[in-house]
């Protein structure tokens, strides 16, 4: 792929799991709803689907409605919530960011 790539991954806050949802393109809104809902139909993810989630986004505040209508009939609820989203994705970051530095 050539230019610039957009990566969609989940991570569990509690169990520290990382789902890799996929690359793509751009992150269009399409393209986001369709990464979450490859979310809810992970193997890995259906497991615990009953347990109830949340989702914690940086954005994409508009698509509530939309992003709703994907999680709540799998016990998911979402939050909007740039600083949280960052506390959450920055264990994750620094993992990838150590992988790839160890590679050179």
């Amino acid at each position: 792929m050539e230019g610039m790539a957009f990566i969609y991954i989940a991570a569990d806050a509690y169990s520290e799991f990382v789902f890799n949802l996929g690359v793509e393109k751009d992150d269009r809104e399409k393209t986001v709803l369709k990464n979450i809902y490859l979310l809810t139909e992970n193997p890995d993810f259906l497991i615990h689907r009953d347990e109830g989630f949340t989702l914690v986004l940086a954005k994409y505040k508009k698509l509530t409605a939309r992003i709703n209508a994907i999680i709540n009939p799998v016990n998911g609820t979402l939050m909007i919530n740039k600083a949280f989203n960052t506390f959450i994705a920055n264990p994750v970051l620094e993992s990838l960011q150590d992988f790839f530095d160890g590679r050179k």
